[in-house]
């Protein structure tokens, strides 16, 4: 009797650790297949993240967690039942369980190499920084092209990493897509707004995860105090040249405008930036200079390196941080999110032109 009841416990327990959870969340609208989420706490809604949907006690459709639109507003799409039935969505109960993940024996990630064309950095050097490593990996190879990593016993962290990490590099963002269609790579990290529209749009790659790229940020910065900083430049120019991979960080006490203000405003890009053509291109478009430039004002701006606080960081007017697209199959999502697609565009140290390492 006792090893049965102990055999009905054991057999229990998964089962109820698993089971969904209220989480205080309201469902705000429903589109199609697209579920928007409002919660105060973010983090009960991580991507992959498994939800039920209950309406007067009774389960009416399961969805999984898609992406974060911001700190309260979540992206989910549903997977089984429907909600066109459902005239007050905001009357559902959001039930939830964490995604199930499973760590590959080793996962494969595609990366920029250096001097892979950019907007904003010009990269001269891709290297192993172990700071940005997690605990307990050794390099077993590293060719400059492929690294190899393998991890030890020693390694204690709340999500499996895998056993064994190779990370290859590649000259051009289309080499990289057609490795991970033809199943050469599990992943693969692009520079802000190179990702192709095919990759971002495709059923089996769509809705790519996202994170944020160390050291580098686009800054706009008031050369005078009449200088006005359009708001709206800086959008189009994230959706026309970055396919709305920069993310805005709060800046400096100067808020930007909603207009140019009075007299002209005139963007100049710093020739450190790359894509500085292009830049200049997009923000000062249909911009019909005076014979006198007595009445123009000049915004500058700048590719930072987060890692300092620039001098004149306080003028400031809009700063926007760089997103690398992580492109995966959707089966593996759950499991790079429980890993952090931060930690993962940053497992390689992308070391710009002209600075020392």
């Amino acid at each position: 009797m006792l090893a049965g009841l102990l055999l009905g416990l054991l057999a229990l327990a998964p089962r109820a650790s698993g089971e969904p959870r209220d989480l205080n969340a309201t469902v705000v609208w429903v589109r199609g297949e697209s579920v928007y989420i409002a919660a105060p706490d973010s983090g009960a809604l991580a991507p992959a993240a498994l939800l039920t949907l209950v309406y007067r006690g009774k389960p009416v459709a399961t969805a999984e967690v898609v992406r974060a639109l911001d700190r309260e507003l979540t992206l989910a799409r549903l997977t089984s039942g429907s909600l066109a039935r459902i005239k007050q969505p905001a009357r559902l109960r959001v039930m939830g369980e964490p995604p199930r993940v499973a760590a590959p024996a080793m996962l494969r990630v595609g990366f920029p190499a250096a001097h892979r064309p950019n907007l904003l950095v010009a990269c001269e050097e891709v290297s192993l920084d172990p700071a940005r490593l997690p605990v307990g990996y050794r390099t077993e190879q590293a060719t400059g092209r492929t690294f190899r990593l393998v991890r030890g016993t020693e390694a204690p962290t709340q999500v499996t990493w895998p056993d064994t990490l190779v990370l290859r590099l590649f000259d051009d963002a289309a080499d990289e897509e057609i490795a991970l269609e033809r199943g050469e790579l599990d992943a693969g990290v692009f520079w802000a707004g190179e990702l192709s529209a095919h990759m971002r749009e495709g059923p089996r790659w769509q809705e790519p995860l996202f994170g944020l790229r160390d050291g580098v940020a686009l800054a706009a910065i008031a050369a005078d105090s009449g200088a006005a900083t359009d708001s709206l430049a800086f959008e189009g120019l994230n959706r026309e040249l970055f396919r709305g991979d920069l993310v805005p960080r709060a800046a400096g006490p100067a808020a930007a405008s909603n207009g140019r203000g009075p007299g002209i405003t005139r963007y100049i890009v710093d020739p450190s930036c790359p894509g500085r053509a292009a830049l200049e291109r997009v923000l000062n478009r249909g911009l019909k200079l005076p014979a006198a430039e007595s009445g123009m004002h000049t915004v500058r701006v700048v590719c930072l390196d987060t890692a300092g606080v620039p001098p004149d960081s306080m003028h400031a007017r809009v700063v926007f941080l760089p997103r690398s697209p992580l492109v995966c199959a959707r089966s593996l999502r759950p499991y790079l999110s429980a890993l952090g697609a931060d930690a993962l565009v940053n497992l390689l140290a992308f070391r710009p032109a002209g600075r020392k390492p």
